[in-house]
């Protein structure tokens, strides 16, 4: 645990056996602070990933945690500004990153050694300006999709497939490295699934979401376009119309209305919407993916690029 490490650092020993990590004091380690490292990055349990919803214990009740990797941190004073911690994967491509909370964002919210419990899991928002212990989540997830106010990717991202991967805090022009392992769940691998399974099904959720990310992109620009030009937003559908049976006073109001929803009753989804329905589809359990997902996405795909194709031509 990350009280054995520390009283094993403070006293410059091995780690005691589980249960008898107080036996000095916490009196002890007190003493000892001056003569132990500025930062320490505890070893980290394995992260599994399960797809239960967290939930807080209660007297009647027991504990269910979400899928998160519980990061360890000791500072013996309060972190520098420049203080960062990363995640990265084997090909040391940046996953999730932290920094130093301003101390109004710091003050907003607690954060405790149990961490936060909402449904589903939650990454930490960042790293505490203060001295001593901190926990950390990483909600074992890439970035999500593109969005005009989460231009480096919002939530909801695909969840990493098992593997190794490094944790790096780099604070006081010092970095220190751990290695976190994250295990799929033994429930998955007990039905059939295989890691290799797992991680198929993750690079083509990454494909998804970077053509979300692509068709949201694609709408903002048709938007901007359209206000340049002085171009009416699309009306609402009349009942029982689709899309391509309007005729539209300007060629970016149809353009629009191919890749986002006409405002109205019982519209059909677009582009953007049948993208997300897909990402939806892939994401719910760890499985291998269908045909049926390849085949639609690839269909998608086309209709993506002729979009794209006519609206570069009409801009």
């Amino acid at each position: 645990t990350p009280l054995q490490q520390l009283a094993a650092i403070a006293q410059g020993g091995a780690p005691r056996p589980s249960g008898d990590e107080f036996a000095s004091g916490p009196s002890a380690l007190a003493q000892a602070a001056p003569s132990m490292p500025a930062t320490i990055v505890f070893a980290p349990r394995e992260a599994i990933r399960v797809r239960n919803s967290a939930a807080p214990a209660s007297p009647d009740e027991p504990e269910y945690p979400g899928a998160t990797a519980q990061i360890d941190l000791y500072f013996q004073t309060a972190p520098a500004g420049d203080t960062k911690l990363e995640i990265t994967d084997a090909r040391g491509q940046a996953l999730k990153a932290w920094t130093v909370l301003s101390a109004g964002a710091a003050a907003g919210g607690g954060q405790d050694m149990r961490g936060f419990f909402r449904r589903g899991a939650s990454s930490s928002p960042g790293i505490r300006p203060e001295a001593g212990m901190q926990r950390i989540l990483w909600d074992l997830r890439f970035p999500g999709p593109w969005a005009p106010n989460a231009p480096e990717g919002g939530p909801g991202g695909p969840m990493v497939p098992p593997g190794k991967y490094t944790i790096k805090l780099t604070s006081g022009g010092q970095t220190t490295t751990r290695t976190l392992d994250v295990k799929s769940d033994p429930r998955v691998a007990a039905d059939g699934v295989a890691d290799g399974d797992i991680a198929e099904q993750v690079r083509f959720q990454l494909q998804v979401r970077d053509a979300i990310s692509d068709a949201r992109k694609l709408q903002a620009d048709i938007e901007s376009a359209m206000k340049g030009a002085g171009v009416k937003p699309v009306a609402p559908l009349p009942p029982g119309k689709s899309p391509g049976e309007i005729a539209y006073e300007h060629p970016l109001q149809r353009l629009w209305a191919r890749v986002a929803d006409t405002p109205g009753i019982y519209v059909p989804g677009m582009l953007a919407t049948q993208l997300n329905n897909i990402q939806r589809m892939v994401t719910q359990a760890d499985q291998k993916i269908g045909k049926d997902a390849f085949d639609r996405f690839a269909d998608l795909q086309k209709e993506l690029a002729s979009v794209q194709a006519e609206f570069a031509k009409v801009k």
